[in-house]
């Protein structure tokens, strides 16, 4: 087959093409604030099409030489259990989003438990952004590309990756989740929704405050009730007991 000709894009085409992606991811993120969880879809479209470059192709970032730097508001899950006088273990997992509240998960927007800060590019994407309890890792790039490519962003395959199917469809975060009955004294069990879409949620967010300088929107008032980004418990040799959350 004959190889389609092909004109190359101004500098201009491709901003209007930047803008016209940023336009959309900030549209799926408000979506999804409201309560349209599959936007979640959109968000990792956009996101696989501003940053994802491959042997093929370049992102929208890259053909335009944007932002060797991001925002990176993901922080470090400390041990569950510290026991005082022993060395405290290093953490293994790293999260962009808050557990707790009427929907299960909130994006930490800028409001997490460290500052908002830059990092470059590449430890941005390719650094580990959530952990189930198999001890499978997710990085950004991870969890773009298997929604955008295979689960429904762009297109579905007829079969997934098993670490990622593991934690969207077989509750490997194991978070427990309790609601309220009707009896104020008795709490039930809830089902625990995987974690991918708040955290494709959050990436949009750090995406948009590094490529749009101005932007300042903040959905944390969709996110209603009480949210914590990680419980620990000091334990003391004695029987007292100290726990704490942040």
């Amino acid at each position: 087959m004959k190889n389609k000709e092909r004109t190359q894009l101004s500098l201009d085409e491709l901003r209007e093409a930047l803008n016209e992606q940023l336009e959309m991811l900030k549209k799926s993120c408000k979506e999804f604030d409201h309560g349209d969880v599959f936007e979640a879809k959109r968000i990792a479209v956009s996101l696989r099409i501003l940053w994802h470059n491959s042997q093929q192709s370049k992102g929208l970032v890259s053909q335009l030489n944007l932002a060797s730097e991001v925002f990176d508001t993901a922080f470090d899950v400390p041990p569950t259990f510290t026991v005082i006088g022993k060395p405290i273990p290093p953490s293994n997992q790293r999260r962009l989003f808050a557990v707790g509240g009427s929907r299960a998960y909130a994006p930490l927007f800028d409001h997490g438990p460290v500052k908002i800060y830059k990092t470059s590019f590449g430890q941005w994407w390719e650094g580990s952004v959530l952990s189930d309890g198999e001890g499978h890792k997710f990085t950004r790039k991870d969890l773009v590309l298997e929604v955008a490519n295979t689960d429904g962003g762009a297109h579905v395959d007829p079969s997934l990756d098993s670490k990622y199917y593991s934690i969207t469809r077989k509750g490997t975060f194991r978070m427990i989740r309790v609601v309220p009955t009707d009896n104020p004294k008795v709490f039930k069990r809830a089902e625990t929704p995987s974690p991918v879409a708040v955290t494709l949620r959050q990436i949009g967010r750090e995406t948009l405050r590094t490529l749009c300088p101005d932007y300042n929107y903040d959905g944390r008032g969709f996110y209603p009730g009480g949210a914590i980004c990680y419980m620990s418990a000091v334990i003391t040799p004695s029987s007292e007991t100290d726990s704490s959350a942040k």
